[in-house]
């Protein structure tokens, strides 16, 4: 199995994992997305699986102070979410305490029913 095929299984096993939970449901982190392909087939597999790929503002979302990528500085870390509204969202680019920079995102629940039950009941 090729090391792609290995990131993509893993991010599959994370989304399938949150499938049977009602609600809203977040999925973010370092999925390891060196290339374009990468990232296209990630988004691919969020949608798939009924999620919206949250885009953050271009630009790296790690420091490469430990690795080096040939080319320009990859993407890694996504946000992925479902009955969210998207709203800001930001790569901390000042702080340096890890190889990636934190990043950010705030989302609204959509409103409920007038008539609708209140969560948890």
């Amino acid at each position: 199995i090729s090391e792609h095929d290995e990131r993509m299984d893993q991010a599959a096993v994370a989304m399938d994992s949150l499938a049977s939970d009602d609600g809203p449901v977040i999925v973010a982190g370092d999925f390891n997305t060196v290339t374009d392909y990468d990232v296209s087939q990630l988004r691919r597999l969020g949608r798939k699986h009924g999620y919206r790929h949250l885009r953050l503002p271009p630009g790296p979302t790690i420091t490469n102070r430990y690795k080096r990528f040939p080319g320009s500085i990859p993407v890694l870390d996504h946000i992925f979410y479902r009955d969210l509204t998207a709203g800001s969202r930001g790569v901390m680019r000042a702080a340096r305490a890890s190889d990636h920079f934190p990043v950010w995102a705030v989302f609204a629940t959509p409103p409920r029913p007038a008539n609708g039950p209140a969560n948890g009941d």
